[in-house]
């Protein structure tokens, strides 16, 4: 049996990218520009976005591999549209 993911919420800015370039495109979202806009107009929306998964290394800090969601939650924070996210 998997071990289950614990669910808790982190600030985007606590999270580190695991890759030092991101690419624009989501597979499912589309342009991060255009889906950064389209959540930053409608919040709500932001609860259809599958959470994070995080882990922490050995230095304690929190890193993902999702690094464009990661990427479109930061510039959310950053407009003030949200604070926390949920992550796994």
């Amino acid at each position: 049996m998997e071990p289950r993911a614990e669910t808790t919420f982190l600030k985007p800015s606590e999270i580190r990218f695991s890759q030092k370039e991101i690419p624009s495109k989501f597979s499912d979202f589309g342009d991060i520009n255009q889906a950064i806009l389209r959540y930053t107009l409608h919040p709500r929306l932001i609860n259809t976005v599958p959470p994070i998964s995080v882990s922490n290394r050995n230095d304690g800090e929190w890193y993902t591999e999702n690094n464009r969601r990661l990427y479109m939650f930061r510039a959310m924070e950053k407009l003030g549209v949200l604070q926390r996210i949920q992550v796994n």
